[in-house]
């Protein structure tokens, strides 16, 4: 039996991938960065030989064309958009990109149990691109940004009905619960560079209803402002979102 996908775009250096790979899925890497592509193909030439891996060196966004894509020199912070993180306090790169849409990407490859997307500020156009026609992954995840409710109402018009936040970062990502319920066990220590798990491995008291969750999300807003404020870290976040697939359909 052919293991589960998931989609892991914005693959950076691999660590989610790795994560994923461990738990016994089959991993679709999307990443526009083509040093990282290549530091990615070597990492897992095992597993692209075993075809358990593919990496795709293209952007995703909502047409074909060719973008300034901003090289950070924290490579976390890469990105399609000039006015954010890649351009600030470290320096930067400027190359050029061909995108893809992200329903061409998931068209191509199939359905998915997860897709995580981390393309720092861009995952509205890619989003945008998404369609019920498409073999939709059951579980999908992006970063809180300026446009967490735009792609929150793509979600729920795409069926997404269950939704979670959770801060990211090294000793608030929730370990891999045991027995694992998303796949095999991996005894997994979540840094900085990983999204965590997801799934039903996530805490199942913290999904809520569409018409609830606004209200969530704000209150997590003004606690992580509120430590600003004090001089602290205000973190980052992750929204998880669920769709469950109408029984006698894979979509």
């Amino acid at each position: 039996m052919t293991a589960p996908l998931i989609y892991d775009i914005g693959a950076n250096n691999g660590d989610d991938s790795a994560f994923y790979l461990a738990k016994g899925f089959r991993v679709v890497a999307i990443e526009a960065d083509p040093k990282l592509c290549a530091a990615l193909q070597e990492r897992f030439a095992d597993e692209i030989a075993d075809g358990r891996y593919v990496v795709e060196n293209v952007g995703v966004s909502d047409k074909v064309e060719t973008l300034d894509f901003y090289v950070s020199d924290f490579s976390e912070w890469s990105s399609f958009v000039k006015q954010g993180k890649a351009t600030g306090d470290v320096g930067h790169t400027l190359i050029q990109v061909q995108t893809a849409p992200l329903s061409r990407l998931v068209a191509r490859h199939g359905k998915a149990r997860y897709l995580k997307i981390d393309i720092e500020g861009f995952e509205l156009p890619a989003l945008s691109t998404l369609s019920r026609d498409l073999p939709l992954p059951e579980f999908l995840s992006y970063e809180v940004n300026i446009h967490w409710r735009a792609n929150l109402e793509q979600l729920v018009g795409l069926g997404y009905s269950r939704f979670q936040i959770v801060r990211q970062g090294k000793g608030f990502v929730p370990d891999p619960p045991q027995p694992a319920r998303e796949g095999s066990y991996v005894a997994q220590s979540f840094r900085n560079s990983h999204s965590g798990c997801f799934g039903l491995e996530l805490p199942q008291d913290n999904w809520f209803a569409a018409d609830a969750f606004d209200a969530v999300v704000q209150a997590e807003m003004d606690v992580a402002n509120a430590r600003m404020a004090r001089g602290e870290r205000r973190g980052w976040h992750d929204i998880h979102c669920h769709r469950e697939s109408p029984r006698g359909s894979d979509r």
